[in-house]
């Protein structure tokens, strides 16, 4: 059986955390191909262009840092959820933060789910697994997400 390579978009300022996530995503079963930007800023001339069909390969799952150097992540989910092709797509919002009002505001904003940033490899397989494990075999979601 040949499975379809998903599409994840991972937008976090700190190279390290991105290497060491697709990493551990790399050592699940999960076929995947990962875009990394490290910045809101250029996050929304990607997400513009992606929209208006000048970028291939719709993101199955965006992972995003929440704080990001040059716009608020709050901000950026916005900015994610008004483009029409990518309101249903899921987004994991990241952070090493817990303050609440921050997670409600990424709730009230459109995200899907939020999890505390890893903060070492052990932590980082577990998140790798999980988002394998529950985003591409446990639901079902409206769009191409199936096996192909």
């Amino acid at each position: 059986m040949t499975f379809r390579t998903r599409q994840i978009l991972i937008i976090d300022d700190d190279a390290d955390d991105i290497l060491i996530l697709e990493e551990c995503l790399s050592r699940t079963s999960l076929h995947f191909q990962v875009t990394a930007l490290h910045t809101g800023s250029e996050a929304i001339p990607y997400l513009h262009e992606f929209s208006h069909g000048k970028i291939e390969g719709k993101p199955d799952l965006i992972i995003l840092d929440l704080h990001l150097p040059d716009i608020e992540g709050v901000e950026l989910i916005h900015a994610i959820r008004r483009h029409v092709i990518l309101r249903i797509t899921p987004i994991i919002v990241y952070s090493g933060s817990d303050d609440q009002e921050r997670l409600h505001a990424c709730y009230a904003a459109g995200v899907n789910c939020c999890l505390k940033k890893p903060s070492n490899i052990d932590e980082a397989m577990t998140l790798a697994h999980a988002i394998h494990e529950f985003w591409f075999t446990t639901i079902q979601l409206p769009n191409s997400y199936v096996q192909r």
